[in-house]
């Protein structure tokens, strides 16, 4: 499936169990599913379209976890959400970088990418106009003036040195790894370009902050990362491999994984 797509009509076991599986294809009885549990003051035996915003994203994480992926792509974590939930939800993927998995987390607030992300990159009307640390983003007032920076009740500042953030060092002493990269990726629909030439690499182990306003092409960028959306020019790599050809499911079967909460009315049945 590639992405976390919840059901309204199931409750949240039910999302859970069926999470990085083809629509259709019963989970076996053996499964074991990890990470994060729902809410926990989620009503198991309710439809998941019942639930509050930050149960919704809390269980469209744990569905997106549950088939143990090398890569996760975090849609808009704070959208919509009260920051005391957004700190909540920020606890989790600190929780997740702990444990080592690579994160891509794409957010409007800076504030929010900022704290747990080591590095940023930074899209403005579809083009890439900043990639670094996320100290260096910090003291772009010129960049960031056109975002807003007050979400999850944090202050905007790059997570310190030693926190959560940190990328993975290896014990070969040898820099991460390359996870994800693309290169000149273009995206148009019909004659408006969404996305235009963007470049970057994720390593091994590390979050990387995916910023930018309201329009600047986020969602584009990630769904052709994930395969959603057909790039009119330029390469995606994951896990050493060219997967421009493959489509979200094929991606998803390499371990490349999406999270997502649906908007009002956008679930599936």
């Amino acid at each position: 499936m590639g992405a976390s797509f919840l059901s309204g009509r199931k409750n949240p076991l039910e999302n859970r169990l069926v999470g990085g599986r083809p629509v259709g294809e019963a989970p076996a009885a053996s499964d074991q599913v990890e990470g994060p549990p729902p809410h926990p003051e989620c009503r198991f035996a309710e439809p998941a379209g019942l639930l509050s915003g930050g149960q919704q994203q809390m269980l469209a994480l744990a569905q997106a976890l549950a088939p143990d992926p090398r890569l996760l792509i975090i849609d808009e974590l704070s959208l919509g959400l009260a920051p005391a939930v957004v700190e909540e939800l920020l606890d989790v993927v600190a929780h997740l970088k702990g444990g080592g998995l690579t994160t891509v987390l794409v957010e409007q607030s800076v504030t929010v990418a900022l704290h747990v992300a080591s590095r940023a990159v930074f899209l403005e009307k579809g083009t890439v106009r900043f990639s670094g640390s996320t100290a260096d983003l910090a003291e772009r007032d010129d960049l960031l003036r056109s975002v807003f920076l007050e979400g999850g009740g944090r202050r905007a500042r790059a997570a310190p040195a030693g926190g959560s953030a940190v990328a993975v060092d290896r014990d070969d002493g040898e820099s991460p790894g390359e996870v994800l990269a693309c290169a000149g990726l273009t995206v148009r629909f019909g004659g408006v370009t969404a996305v235009e030439e963007a470049g970057l690499t994720v390593r091994e182990g590390e979050i990387v902050g995916l910023i930018g306003p309201n329009g600047a092409g986020k969602t584009t960028l990630v769904d052709a990362l994930s395969g959603f959306v057909t790039p009119e020019a330029g390469r995606v790599r994951f896990a050493g491999a060219d997967v421009t050809a493959l489509g979200p499911r094929l991606r998803a079967m390499r371990a490349l994984s999406s999270s997502c909460r649906p908007a009002s009315g956008a679930w599936w049945s």
